[in-house]
């Protein structure tokens, strides 16, 4: 029987991996130990999948030990092919793509034993049988997806009964929640309240220990930590020395690594789901994630859509930071298509919100615009920002309707004072 095994690909999967543990959650789901036709390459991935799906770190030595400890260094060629392997790739870049070599490969064998099984039976019956049940065993596989509408009930049940999380603001929490599996995109011009926002979310959550991973790619970690304890200073309860306390031990991750693929943001955020048991990742802000394309377009659009599938595979709810664009200035309000650069945002966000604050009048509030909403209503929020403290705060003390009026007289009071000093 021809051989179809591809020892290239098979130590580049192993070299990639041993590489950098970042990149076992792109093929984790695409090919098995089975795929191997080198039984060393098959032993040497049992003994990384160990350590990955406990979420320990993998290398040479640690791997070695693994297999020391189990009889199977010998099997797996011992520790210097384990060094062989390790220095035999420049880049994991495209682990995905030798993983999706060796699969076809495995699959091409099985047909070709498949073949050898026909050239044994006697009648045209038996050799179409055979070919059959060995073509659904190749499908197999592949698995099937598809299901029927009454099938789907138990993962509606799920979502009906998963726990939605509150903002912890008035006037956002009755209109919508954040829930797993939804992309959200908060869109805003620099400097309103973009990052404000995300990392007062992410606190807030964990606080009510909702474990939350924050990916940081604008500010470095000193500039968070003063962020989250000027927070801790202006909360309206006193004791900001204790509440510090308590932010410093909630459940609240944060990278500030960059720059940052998404496809690294991607198995970062799997891992912490596996390790930390994350149910909400924030992302500061997602134009700043690199994703691939020839075009900025097309780069940024690849983002949206990563974001979008790690919302859904991991069931986790996904809040990313987004710029708009320099023309929604001339807006007296922004809109959806303000978001910058792709209208991909648009079509992939559940949810949309969209930050204004008018800077010709004094009212400290920002408008926050639910313009989208896949699963419940639209609607307009207000908050007061205190910019001193960095907090959003409910504006228990003013309506929209009132802060309208108000916005509308001093507009006008603009309006006037400029035609007298014309």
């Amino acid at each position: 029987m021809r051989n179809r095994t591809s020892d290239e690909a098979e130590r580049a999967v192993l070299g990639g991996l041993l590489l950098t543990n970042d990149r076992w959650d792109a093929v984790a789901d695409h090919i098995t130990s089975a795929d191997f036709g080198i039984d060393r390459h098959a032993v040497i991935f049992e003994a990384i999948k160990a350590h990955a799906e406990q979420g320990a770190p993998y290398d040479v030595v640690t791997l070695g030990d693994w297999l020391t400890q189990r009889n199977l260094l010998g099997k797996a060629g011992g520790m210097s092919y384990l060094i062989e392997l390790a220095r035999g790739i420049p880049s994991a870049a495209n682990v995905r793509s030798y993983a999706e070599i060796v699969v076809q490969r495995a699959r091409l064998s099985a047909l070709d034993r498949i073949s050898d099984e026909i050239k044994q039976v006697n009648t045209l019956d038996q050799a179409v049988a055979l070919a059959t049940e060995c073509l659904e065993r190749v499908a197999d596989r592949q698995g099937d997806r598809a299901r029927r509408v009454g099938e789907l009930r138990e993962d509606w049940e799920r979502a009906r009964d998963a726990p939605g999380w509150a903002t912890g603001w008035r006037d956002v929490d009755a209109i919508t929640q954040l829930r797993p599996g939804e992309l959200i995109v908060v869109g805003a011009r620099p400097s309103v309240g973009k990052s404000t926002l995300l990392l007062q979310l992410g606190l807030r959550l964990a606080m009510a220990r909702v474990p939350v991973q924050l990916f940081s790619l604008e500010e470095p970690a000193a500039a968070i930590y003063e962020r989250a304890r000027r927070m801790a200073e202006g909360t309206p309860r006193g004791d900001a020395e204790g509440q510090l306390e308590r932010l410093e031990q909630a459940p609240l991750w944060i990278e500030t690594s960059t720059p940052l693929t998404i496809q690294q943001l991607f198995a970062r955020s799997q891992r912490a789901r596996r390790k930390r048991k994350i149910a909400v990742v924030l992302v500061d802000y997602l134009q700043l994630v690199d994703g691939e394309g020839a075009t900025r377009e097309q780069r940024v659009a690849a983002v949206s859509r990563g974001l979008k599938s790690l919302a859904l595979g991991q069931e986790l709810c996904v809040i990313a930071a987004a710029q708009l664009n320099r023309s929604s200035e001339s807006n007296s309000r922004p809109r959806l298509a303000d978001l910058r650069e792709s209208g991909a945002i648009e079509q992939d966000a559940d949810q949309a919100w969209l930050l204004h604050a008018d800077d010709r009048i004094t009212l400290d509030a920002l408008e926050l615009i639910i313009a989208k909403n896949r699963n419940g209503p639209k609607g307009d929020a207000l908050l007061r920002h205190r910019k001193a403290h960095f907090r959003l705060e409910s504006m228990d003390d003013l309506s929209m309707c009132t802060y309208r009026k108000q916005l509308d007289q001093q507009r006008g009071g603009h309006v006037r004072a400029l035609r007298e000093s014309l």
